[in-house]
């Protein structure tokens, strides 16, 4: 089991620096926190000033909920990780120490 990550969950690219994820939906939310989904990931912001490069999440590798999903798109957990176009990024804190999935 792992937290799920909501809005305000923290992320960082390979590099230390911070990778911004908004959430897309407002269907489930923990709080006042809508949850992250995978689709969230493609827009990401990143704020990498050590490789410019590194502006895109290419592939989840790890991190999403086997059964709870929003639609048809898997809910992230706190052990999200994958990869950029220069490299990697991952999560580093859920937002919230609530809701737990698998």
């Amino acid at each position: 089991m792992a937290k799920v990550l909501v809005q305000g969950a923290a992320f960082e690219c390979g590099h230390g620096f911070p990778v911004t994820v908004t959430a897309t939906q407002r269907k489930l939310a923990v709080g006042d926190n809508p949850v992250l989904i995978e689709a969230d990931l493609k827009p990401a912001l990143f704020a990498c000033t050590n490789n410019p490069k590194c502006a895109a999440v290419t592939t989840v590798e790890s991190g999403t909920a086997a059964k709870l999903r929003v639609g048809d798109q898997a809910v992230l957990l706190a052990t999200a990780k994958g990869k950029t176009n220069a490299g990697t990024w991952r999560a580093t804190s859920a937002g919230q120490d609530t809701l737990e999935a698998s």
